[in-house]
C-alpha cells in the first residue's frame, strides 16, 4: 500500500497529511457554523483556532513519542516525521484543552460554549483520520486470519489485503474505531439539529 498521493522532487503529499489536513479543516467548519449560532465572535475564533491546531497537534505528537520511546530513542530526527504517522489522540484533547482554557481567558470568551462546538468535529476527524492508521499500517489489532476479515467480517478486499502486515493479518481496529466515531457524530448532530441546544446562559463562564 502507497502512502504517498503525489511526489515532485522534494514535495511529498502522503495520505496520512492529506487526511489529518482534511479532518481539520472540516472540523474548522462545524465549529465555526455552530458558534455562529451561539452568537460568537468569529473573528477570535479564527485567531484561536491557529493556535489550537499547532498545540493540540504538538500534544499528540508529544503523548505518541512518549509512550513509544523505544521506536524513537535511537532516531530522533524521526520524532519531526510526523507525516509517518503517530499522533495520539489522548494528547491531542489535552493539548486543545489547555489552548481552549487558556485562550477562554485571553479573549473572555466562552469556555462551555467553545468546548461543546468543538466536539462533534473533533469526533468527526477522528472517525478519518484513523484512514491514515489503515493506510500506513499501523494502530491496528492483534493477530487474526484471512478467514475472519473476509468470509466473516465481510470487509472489502482493499481493507482485508491492507491488513496483511509482513504475511500475518491484524483486526482492522481502525475500521472499528472509524465507524464507531462515526456513528457518535450521526448522534450529536441529530441531537442538536433536531432536538436539543444547550441554554449557556444559566451557568457562568
Amino acid at each position: 500500500m502507497n502512502p504517498i498521493i503525489l511526489k515532485l522532487g522534494p514535495f511529498t503529499i502522503t495520505w496520512y497529511a492529506f487526511l489529518i489536513v482534511s479532518a481539520i479543516l472540516i472540523a474548522y467548519f462545524l465549529a465555526k457554523k455552530e458558534l455562529v449560532i451561539h452568537h460568537q465572535d468569529i473573528e477570535i475564533f479564527d485567531n484561536y483556532i491557529f493556535y489550537l491546531i499547532i498545540f493540540a497537534i504538538l500534544g499528540a505528537r508529544t503523548w505518541y513519542v512518549c509512550f513509544n520511546y523505544s521506536i524513537y530513542q535511537n532516531n530522533v530526527s524521526e520524532i519531526f516525521a510526523i507525516w509517518h504517522g503517530g499522533l495520539a489522540i489522548h494528547g491531542g484533547i489535552i493539548g486543545g484543552l489547555l489552548t481552549t482554557i487558556y485562550f477562554s481567558k485571553k479573549y473572555s470568551f466562552n469556555l462551555y460554549i467553545y468546548t461543546d462546538a468543538m466536539v462533534p468535529g473533533l469526533i468527526l476527524g477522528q472517525s478519518i483520520g484513523r484512514w491514515g492508521n489503515f493506510i500506513n499500517q499501523e494502530a491496528h489489532g492483534p493477530k487474526t486470519t484471512y478467514s475472519f476479515l473476509s468470509k466473516t467480517l465481510h470487509l472489502p478486499d482493499f481493507i482485508v489485503q491492507g491488513m496483511q502486515i509482513n504475511g500475518e493479518y491484524y483486526q482492522p481496529t481502525f475500521l472499528y474505531e472509524s465507524l464507531w466515531n462515526l456513528l457518535g457524530f450521526i448522534i450529536i448532530m441529530f441531537i442538536l439539529k433536531r432536538y436539543y441546544r444547550f441554554n449557556y446562559s444559566v451557568i457562568t463562564a
